[in-house]
């Protein structure tokens, strides 16, 4: 009599177990690194110019003098980079305080450029101001928005506001510019938006970035990046830069920056002046994508 030796059906059928088991896990772990790793910014969405995020200070404006000569330029990776962080104001105590410096002296001509998504409308918001840090009083500047569009004021001179109405939800480039003889001009995604006339200004007032003052009724509720500041009236097509090259965009006259708040995780100054910001209750967040636009 032959016996016919019987299939290892059973061992085959546990080990393919132990293999679809052990291959699981493996894929989950693998699945949830990289959802982290998006997170953080690695990796780019579809609205993401890149899938490389920049870290605060990966690309800043190097001053350095020898002798009788003197340059200013771009050091580090500069190109087709989005930050890793942007700053986010609470509507209530956020703010960024600056102090003032006589780099940071308010005289015309100026520009002042930045990314801004206001999570709701209604009210004042604002994103940069030049007060005695106590009250909104005379001299006093801000650059702000008023319910849904784009405003500048000087206390007791003059206020011009933009035609193009903004959205919440919305990433926006805005700028606003100041020439003699007396010329302010807003700027929306760098688009001229509004202009208006104003006298010889001046403030050595403090900056605050996210409300008038400390304590001061008119917060900022959303998120702000890229603040950049000039000495400068910056051209048409230099404005239409910062907004082309997008929220992440470097300053196009470098030498005429006093100021860079990239808000990437903190409120340094990487326009080599040391024109440090003090935060208040300003969180930081990685997921910021969510309206934002490749321009």
């Amino acid at each position: 009599m032959s016996f016919k030796k019987r299939p290892a059906t059973v061992g085959k059928a546990q080990s393919s177990m132990e293999y679809l088991v052990t291959w699981g896990w493996a894929i989950a772990i693998v699945t949830v690194a990289l959802a982290g790793l998006y997170t953080l910014g690695v990796f780019g969405g579809s609205n993401s110019a890149t899938t490389q995020r920049a870290h605060a200070g990966t690309c800043i404006i190097e001053r350095q003098s020898t002798g009788l000569t003197s340059t200013v330029a771009l050091t580090g990776e500069c190109t087709n980079m989005q930050p890793q962080f942007v700053a986010q104001f609470n509507g209530e105590s956020s703010l960024i305080s600056v102090g003032s410096s006589p780099s940071l002296n308010l005289q015309y001509p100026f520009t002042i450029s930045a990314w801004i998504k206001l999570n709701q409308l209604g009210g004042e918001q604002n994103i940069f101001t030049k007060t005695s840090g106590t009250a909104w009083t005379t001299n006093g500047f801000q650059f702000y928005v008023n319910s849904n569009t784009l405003r500048v004021n000087v206390y007791g001179q003059s206020s011009v506001g933009s035609s193009t109405t903004l959205l919440s939800g919305i990433w926006y480039q805005v700028a606003v510019t100041f020439s003699p003889p007396g010329n302010f001009i807003l700027y929306v995604n760098g688009a001229d938006a509004g202009s208006g006339s104003q006298t010889t200004y001046s403030s050595t007032y403090p900056i605050f970035i996210g409300n008038q003052y400390p304590g001061g009724a008119a917060p900022f509720v959303g998120d702000m990046s890229n603040l950049q500041f000039y000495n400068a009236t910056l051209s048409v097509a230099e404005v239409q830069t910062l907004y082309s090259q997008g929220i992440g965009a470097v300053p196009v006259r470098p030498a005429n920056v006093t100021a860079w708040w990239q808000l990437n995780g903190n409120g340094n100054d990487y326009g080599g002046l040391n024109n440090i910001g003090s935060p208040a209750n300003v969180a930081y967040t990685a997921a910021w994508t969510s309206g934002y636009n490749i321009p």
